[in-house]
């Protein structure tokens, strides 16, 4: 099944793209929640590590009322994910379930020792997707690049398998970032992946965050992961290249919340104070986001991997159509 990892997905939204051409004030389709700061692994390659892992836990009521203001302003799905350990947060099977209530999909990465078949039966049946950060095929590597327990690898491919055979009707995917430390052992974990029955797996660039410190990362060689059977690569092919867009566009469409309830346009910019639109313990999203930047100069981004690129060519390029545009 093609879950288009690689693609954007705003074609399968032309009314809320129509409204924004138009100049019509348009809600995002995306909110990027943070529900808890803290994590159970150090992982070497952290983005968030320059957050030294001291966050707080959004509360639950606080939550609940954020889901129905969201539901209403037409907000599509939730990534329950950045600075932190999602499952860490004891009400996230709570959340997903009250946001499917509001119409609004959810999707979850974790990395996985706390997948237990309890949180899957729980909310399973209202998760899109579940993916879940492996990075290695066995324990070693896998404690060197997570530093977490010694034997999380293990609990961590026996927590997929048991998620896959609750059948729940969640997408279960494992993701593997490269390094030079894991690059020999990327075959191995795909055959781990198929075995299990995972939905799919995927091999990701390392991309470093601007704000985090990136010592510890060994850049591995892209090459000898391009041929291997199963293995999805497509997401290298716009690594590092120059943007052929000014604009970043995709800020209308797209929203972060941190774990003190901080709004930011993108998880790029979280627990930056000088990013911050506005809190939602203190005033209604609906506010904060009114006072959001419209467009953003892509000189000032220092991403050199954006998970809006295509979006954002696709906005440009609607934005600025060629004189051709009719030839189709």
């Amino acid at each position: 099944m093609n879950y288009g990892l690689d693609s954007h997905k705003l074609y399968y939204h032309p009314d809320r793209v129509g409204k924004w051409l138009e100049g019509e004030e348009v809600y995002p389709i995306l909110v990027e929640i943070c529900p808890i700061g803290r994590c159970n692994h150090r992982c070497v390659f952290c983005a968030y590590n320059y957050t030294d892992y001291k966050g707080e836990r959004l509360d639950k009521k606080l939550v609940m009322n954020l889901l129905e203001e969201l539901g209403s302003l037409g907000v599509r799905a939730i990534d329950w994910d950045t600075e932190g350990e999602p499952l860490m947060h004891s009400d996230l099977s709570d959340f997903i379930n009250i946001a499917k209530v509001y119409g609004i999909d959810s999707g979850v990465e974790t990395n996985g020792v706390l997948l237990t078949d309890g949180f899957v039966y729980s909310c399973g049946k209202n998760i899109t997707y579940i993916k879940v950060s492996v990075d290695a095929a066995c324990n070693e590597t896998h404690y060197k690049l997570h530093r977490g327990g010694k034997k999380d690898w293990e609990k961590v491919i026996k927590n997929v398998e048991n998620a896959v055979k609750l059948n729940t009707g969640c997408t279960i995917g494992m993701q593997m970032v490269l390094f030079k430390e894991n690059e020999d052992e990327v075959e191995a974990l795909q055959k781990i992946a198929k075995e299990i029955g995972a939905d799919y797996f995927v091999v990701k660039p390392f991309s470093a965050h601007p704000f985090q410190s990136s010592d510890l990362v060994h850049m591995g060689d892209v090459e000898k992961i391009k041929h291997i059977p199963g293995v999805r690569v497509e997401t290298f092919n716009r690594i590092f290249k120059e943007r052929d867009y000014p604009t970043c566009y995709g800020i209308n469409f797209l929203s972060n919340i941190d774990c003190y309830g901080n709004v930011t346009v993108c998880n790029t910019l979280t627990r930056k104070d000088e990013y911050v639109l506005g809190n939602i313990y203190k005033e209604s999203f609906m506010d904060i986001w009114a006072r959001r930047p419209r467009e953003f100069d892509v000189k000032e981004c220092k991403r050199e991997v954006c998970k809006m690129d295509k979006q954002n060519l696709y906005l440009w390029q609607l934005k600025n159509p060629s004189k051709h545009q009719n030839f189709v």
